[in-house]
């Protein structure tokens, strides 16, 4: 009987740290943003082994569900996901999200091709410019404004690399894009002699926090967001973000 009790025992703990396990496990939703976000990328980029590495301190295993930005958004929104990375803050998500602390800030920078070499720093020298845009993308305010009024031509695109392409090969003037994902996307998706044809003015044009962002429809939400919180600053505190900042060329 003793013996029979103890593999009882036995097996009820395991069950239980199964049990435990399995709870301490969470998904979030991802998207193409490399170097930053990438499904096919180690780690699956920058921002992500960040938020991995952040809940991992606390415990939690963090398993990723790329899909489009807009359904990983709507998705997570209605709970089918417990969050997902890596967003800027507005009204609307801080209402229907959890926004954490500060994951990373973002620097958007003006892309030009070297035979447009202007003082692009000045308002003056985007009048009549044609400025790529690309779908969905936040430019800031300033750029807002200066759009509305119809300051320079837009050329809208449904990517960063399409509205590069077009730089490349001088069908647009200029290009605000994210400086880390656009010299990665020169490096990549391009003829190596754009990296000498293509420039960027490093005075940022927009930047802004970063988040992960945790559904409101899930139960664990406001635990969580807690957890990656403390497991942030822990990172931050030990300099392992920065570590990883810094291998992204994301430190400013």
């Amino acid at each position: 009987m003793p013996n029979s009790y103890t593999k009882l025992s036995v097996s009820i703990i395991f069950a239980l740290l199964s049990a435990h396990a399995a709870a301490l496990q969470i998904t979030l939703a991802n998207g193409e943003w490399p170097p930053i976000l990438g499904q096919k990328l180690p780690g699956h980029g920058y921002g992500s082994q960040i938020v991995s590495r952040a809940f991992a301190h606390q415990g939690i295993t963090v398993n990723y569900a790329f899909m489009p930005w807009r359904r990983a958004l709507e998705a997570t929104k209605q709970g089918q996901y417990h969050g997902t990375l890596l967003w800027s803050s507005n009204p609307e998500r801080q209402r229907d999200f959890l926004l954490s602390q500060p994951v990373y800030r973002s620097q958007t920078v003006l892309f030009y091709h070297r035979q447009q070499a202007r003082s692009w720093r000045q308002t003056d020298s985007l009048r009549n410019a044609r400025v790529g845009i690309s779908n969905g993308y936040n430019y800031g305010a300033r750029w807002r404004s200066l759009q509305e009024q119809g300051f320079f031509t837009v050329d809208q695109a449904n990517s960063d690399a399409q509205n590069l392409a077009k730089l490349y090969i001088q069908r647009i003037d200029a290009f605000p894009c994210e400086a880390i994902v656009c010299r990665h996307l020169i490096a990549t998706t391009l003829p190596a002699r754009a990296r000498t044809e293509l420039r960027h003015d490093p005075q940022p044009v927009h930047s802004e926090n970063m988040h992960l962002m945790l559904s409101r429809k899930t139960a664990q939400s406001d635990w969580l967001l807690q957890q990656f919180n403390q497991g942030l600053q822990r990172m931050r505190q030990s300099g392992e973000l920065a570590r990883l900042l810094g291998a992204a060329q994301l430190q400013r």
